[in-house]
């Protein structure tokens, strides 16, 4: 290798690199639940985030008309008497019936606002 066949060499390894764009993306399901984040080209509906939203992989999130939208969950839930709702036997909430004597069940969503 002669001196000007040396400076070639070195002149290529200096060059900078051509690194392929990073895209960060957010996979989701046909009812646009979130069903995971990831760097890589993979098959399935997506949609193309930026890197903080993407660090931060939040799985309470729905893609509603091609955005990423936060979903507010209640802060506690609890199961309470109700006129309407699912029939239990009255001593045993685990035991489901239609038959008299009967409760009926349903779902109390308390918000930390309320």
């Amino acid at each position: 290798m002669d001196y000007l066949e040396f400076w070639q060499q070195v002149e290529h390894l200096l060059e900078p690199v051509k690194h392929n764009k990073t895209f960060y993306r957010v996979y989701y399901n046909e009812h646009g639940q979130v069903l995971f984040y990831s760097m890589e080209d993979l098959p399935g509906n997506y949609l193309d985030i930026d890197k903080d939203t993407f660090a931060r992989s939040d799985s309470q999130a729905k893609v509603i008309n091609g955005k990423l939208v936060p979903i507010r969950l209640p802060n506690s839930v609890k199961l309470v008497p109700s006129k309407q709702g699912q029939a239990c036997h009255p001593k045993n909430i685990m035991v489901v019936t239609q038959n008299e004597p009967r409760q009926l069940w349903n779902l109390k969503y308390y918000d930390q606002d309320s």
